[in-house]
């Protein structure tokens, strides 16, 4: 049927629906762009380590190999030589690679529906459009504004491209069993729960070609084991248990916690941060899951042909089932609350992704009437879209904790501030790892030389009002004491990244001693315009009178940019004496 055949509200569906498709993908490049902030986080300091070597010609596989927290992350490393080389190691292009390997996913499911589904390319796309709503949704807005939490991504686009593979019929089955052996190594050198597609693959794999030899199956059997151990006897070379996390015998001696940790794991993609809600809707989906897994069990013998098309999203359902059970293993001890942790969700939501192409096999035997997949998507968007909205506040927050993250880096040669361990748990080692950095010229500006504040001042090219001012100094006891006010960027108008509270003695040389974070009220449009507008552009900041090496001084305060390393002074000056 050629397309001016069809009736003219399909013909309209079809571009409809693929935008629908993409608007997810490219909310989640503006978010990125917009509140991505070029700094290491955490775990991803230790990158610094590599790239040393990397520059003094030492580095070696053992350091490539080495264990990560509970990772062997292999191929990760490679991405991020690769990405220091090419961009000085700004992290916001790792965040963009995270945003590609998403879209490989999304290519991969929209293959995969076609591959399996018996329905119309509208309904299709109507499902592929919904599967875009979760695959890009801003819950997992940790991973979207880390560069290392790639890693989080690697073993999805292993999976799903090896499901591609073994559904398509272009391929020999030893073709397909060896590229998938190699996604299957990919993935487990790129995140701990990638071991899961050493089981999931082969299912799929021998379920889909059910006439073939018994010999056949016995040396693909042989060939797969091989790989498995072979990578396990890597893995497991040298391993030890970090030692900061629980025990993981946790799970087996606490079973009730267990099975709250892992429905409230399963079901945080759509709690709104409210425990109860996380759990209810975690035990939801994994009683729907049981329901399919047990029709795609039943229908084996009556209807093989549906029961292999099932498959491929029964297998992505265990992926995001079996993830969330290593996770519950090594992360229970920790606390319930800690299963609504942003990024997980990069992994659960596979499960009602799997959910929504499982229903049309079902819906649409029973002939329900409103089974259709535009259907499901409209209901589907009213359920996401306070998600998405909700997403831009939780990453305006977490924009504003990272730049003054990087503020606090950029002090850290020049002053000593109760900020610094927030960035990074050992200050020492942060200091190592920033001045690293620095010498590479991985750090954009450089670290500052010096506390005075006159050498990064800005030109006063506008009144300090422009800025913002410093509305008050207040005594809160005996040696403690707040200030506040509010501060501005003057070339945007947007909230300033930190404010620098300085000390000004008899010579009146403003010397830093303090950083002070900018509130995180903000309401839906202060965060959508990053603007100015409403409470975001607040700061405070409490310190000791010991933090002052005079009993008498002028404490100014200052509008600190850190994309560029000025600073600008806010109207307002207080004296302080003790």
């Amino acid at each position: 049927m050629t397309d001016a055949s069809l009736p003219a509200r399909k013909r309209l569906a079809v571009p409809l629906l693929l935008l629908l498709a993409l608007a997810p993908v490219c909310y989640t490049a503006i978010v990125i762009r917009a509140y991505g902030v070029d700094l290491p986080t955490w775990d991803e300091w230790n990158s610094a380590l590599l790239f040393e070597k990397l520059a003094r010609g030492t580095l070696t596989l053992g350091d490539l190999f080495a264990q990560q927290n509970e990772y062997r992350q292999f191929v990760p490393n490679l991405i991020f030589l690769a990405a220091a080389r090419l961009t000085k190691w700004d992290v916001r292009y790792e965040m963009f690679f995270s945003l590609l390997l998403v879209c490989l996913v999304a290519y991969n499911v929209y293959r995969l529906g076609e591959l399996t589904l018996r329905c119309g390319h509208t309904d299709r796309l109507s499902l592929f459009a919904a599967a875009c709503l979760l695959l890009f949704s801003p819950v997992q807005f940790d991973n979207w504004l880390q560069g290392q939490q790639l890693i989080y991504f690697m073993p999805a686009v292993c999976l799903t491209t090896g499901l591609q593979i073994i559904y398509a019929n272009k391929l020999r089955p030893w073709a397909k069993l060896l590229l998938c052996a190699a996604l299957s190594t990919v993935a487990t050198f790129s995140a701990a729960n990638g071991v899961l597609l050493w089981a999931l693959l082969p299912c799929a794999f021998v379920c889909t070609m059910p006439g073939s030899r018994s010999s056949y199956r016995r040396a693909w059997l042989v060939v797969w084991l091989g790989g498995f151990v072979l990578c396990a006897v890597l893995y497991f070379h040298g391993y030890q248990k970090p030692a900061a996390h629980p025990t993981l015998a946790f799970a087996l001696l606490h079973p009730l916690a267990a099975i709250v940790y892992h429905l409230s794991l399963l079901g945080g993609a759509f709690s709104f941060g409210h425990l109860s809600l996380a759990i209810l809707a975690g035990a939801l989906m994994l009683t729907l899951y049981a329901r399919a897994l047990l029709r795609g069990i039943r229908s084996a013998h009556a209807d093989r042909e549906e029961t292999r098309r099932m498959l491929c999203w029964l297998t992505l359902g265990a992926y995001a089932l079996l993830t969330a059970c290593l996770i519950t293993v090594g992360r229970a001890g920790f606390g319930v609350v800690q299963s609504l942790s942003s990024r997980y969700t990069t992994y659960t939501l596979f499960l009602p992704l799997a959910l929504l192409y499982l229903a049309q096999f079902a819906l649409n035997k029973k002939r329900v009437r409103y089974a259709r997949p535009a259907a499901v998507l409209c209901v589907l968007f009213l359920l996401h879209a306070p998600i998405y909205l909700l997403g831009i506040r939780r990453m305006s927050v977490m924009h504003v904790a990272q730049v003054h993250a990087k503020a606090c880096v950029l002090l850290v040669n020049v002053m000593s501030d109760e900020c610094q361990p927030h960035v990074y748990p050992d200050a020492a080692r942060l200091r190592q790892f920033a001045n690293t950095l620095d010498r590479l010229g991985y750090l954009r500006p450089p670290l500052l030389t010096s506390n005075r504040l006159r050498e990064i001042a800005a030109p006063a090219a506008l009144p300090p009002t422009d800025y913002g001012t410093f509305t008050s100094l207040r005594r809160n006891g005996t040696d403690e004491y707040t200030a506040t006010g509010y501060a501005m960027l003057p070339a945007t108008g947007a909230p300033a990244d930190a404010v620098l509270l300085a000390r000004e003695g008899a010579e009146r040389e403003p010397i830093v001693f303090a950083v002070a974070e900018m509130e995180t009220n903000r309401d839906f449009v202060s965060a959508l315009l990053r603007r100015g507008i409403y409470g975001d552009v607040r700061w405070r900041r409490a310190f000791s009178a010991r933090d002052l090496p005079i009993s008498t001084a002028a404490i100014t305060a200052w509008a600190f940019d850190t994309s560029t390393g000025k600073a600008y002074r806010l109207a307002g000056e207080f004296h302080f004496e003790h």
